[in-house]
């Protein structure tokens, strides 16, 4: 196969810059029809709401990630809560998110509130994976050190 033909392949789907790399796979999984099937969305997109929460989830995780990054602990913390009153909070709210607002506590020196947090959502019946768990214990650990 030469280059022209394969760049000709490579670049049959037209460039999506409005998208995240995540929605541009997606999308453009939605438009190659596996062998033997027809057009159309994988099952795993085929409800919208999960997607839309999925980018949701990845907006907020942006949002939060950014303001910890500019020192506003507190405001990122503001926007933590606001999802966590949402209806739908528990698809929203995971282990990553959880660990990223429990490292930025740990950085601003809030070590009590970052395992209060921890604590309450456990309380809640939040689902905490190892990196929340790693996120907390290290804190923990650089104030003990």
């Amino acid at each position: 196969m030469s280059t022209s033909s394969r760049r000709r392949k490579f670049n049959r789907f037209p460039k999506l810059p409005f998208l995240n790399p995540h929605a541009t796979t997606s999308y453009r999984k939605t438009q190659r029809p596996q062998q033997g099937q027809a057009l159309g969305p994988p099952p795993s997109l085929s409800s919208s709401n999960r997607v839309e929460n999925d980018f949701i989830f990845l907006d907020v995780l942006a949002i939060i990630k950014a303001l910890g990054h500019n020192k506003k602990c507190e405001l990122a913390l503001s926007v933590f809560e606001w999802i966590r009153k949402r209806s739908d909070s528990d698809k929203l709210i995971n282990g990553s998110l959880v660990a990223v607002i429990i490292s930025m506590l740990g950085k601003d020196g809030q070590v009590s509130t970052a395992a209060t947090l921890f604590h309450d959502l456990q309380k809640d019946g939040f689902d905490l994976d190892v990196y929340a768990y790693t996120s907390l214990i290290t804190i923990v650990i650089k104030r003990l050190l």
